[in-house]
């Protein structure tokens, strides 16, 4: 009897030990599922299990069906509705559709991509379409190259005095080279004036890429489809369209046409001529 009673002695710290270890091993695991954030259902975004990837500023990735014939539909025929030569000098940007993107729920998605229409038979661009990610935009240190080389649909170069940067047009970008990275592509290039590409545009791109900088994991659906009266070469202006998808577009949601004029010009959208008024 002594010599069992020595034995449970002998071995009873070990047990207390081996006891604590896996109380506490135990204890720190419920501590960690408890902490874990919960998955959040998104019942508006489409989603598959292919992971969205970062890619170099000259590529472009395809996708095989990237607007809803239904939703353009809609969008060409109300921005079609504005007379560009009937607005005040001073109006930049117009909310369309009572500033609800036209975008279907089989357009929203969690999977990163780009789409740029290609051109038409007079080589005119068509809409340029994406989901957002940090992942799509330019690397740190990244710098754009020229596009001068690129001549879109009615380019003409008119200096103007009484235009900031002293040209009337600029090589206008579809998506805007902080979102995407996208620089000298023709798809993506259209002739804008300076106060449709600064005024107009700019400001709605850096709203994007503000969202995109305050949370980096979101993605935008994105869309700029430029408008154009029968066979001008030149639009009358575009449509621009922002929706965030993981928050069904709390974080950023717009629709607006941007007019592709000039105080003080008269534009002929056919060819692209222009005159000072």
């Amino acid at each position: 009897m002594t010599k069992k009673k020595n034995t449970i002695s002998k071995w009873l710290p070990y047990v207390i030990f081996a006891a604590i270890v896996v109380f506490s091993i135990y204890s720190t695991y419920r501590l960690d599922a408890r902490n874990q954030p919960k998955e959040t259902t998104i019942p508006t975004a489409t989603t598959s299990e292919t992971t969205p990837t970062s890619k170099s500023s000259n590529e472009t990735t395809p996708v095989s069906t990237p607007a809803s014939s239904s939703g353009m539909a809609a969008l060409y025929s109300d921005a079609s509705a504005i007379d560009v030569s009937k607005l005040p000098d001073d109006v930049y940007a117009i909310p369309l559709n009572n500033g609800v993107p036209y975008f279907t729920d089989e357009e929203l998605t969690l999977d990163a991509y780009e789409y740029y229409s290609p051109l038409d038979n007079l080589g005119r661009c068509g809409y340029a379409m994406a989901c957002i990610t940090t992942d799509l935009q330019p690397a740190e240190g990244e710098n754009r190259d020229s596009i001068s080389s690129v001549k879109p649909s009615g380019w003409k170069s008119y200096k103007a005095d009484d235009v900031d940067g002293g040209w009337l047009y600029n090589r206008s970008h579809l998506i805007g080279w902080q979102l995407t990275a996208e620089n000298a592509n023709k798809l993506n290039l259209i002739t804008g004036t300076r106060q449709f590409n600064v005024d107009g545009m700019l400001p709605q791109e850096m709203a994007v890429a503000n969202v995109l900088k305050d949370y980096p994991g979101i993605h935008i659906m994105y869309r700029v489809t430029p408008i154009y009266s029968e066979n001008n070469l030149v639009a009358n202006g575009v449509v621009m369209e922002a929706f965030s998808v993981d928050d069904n577009g709390s974080a950023i949601s717009f629709c607006f046409f941007i007019p592709n004029t000039q105080r003080g010009w008269t534009i002929n959208y056919a060819t692209g001529k222009a005159k000072q008024n």
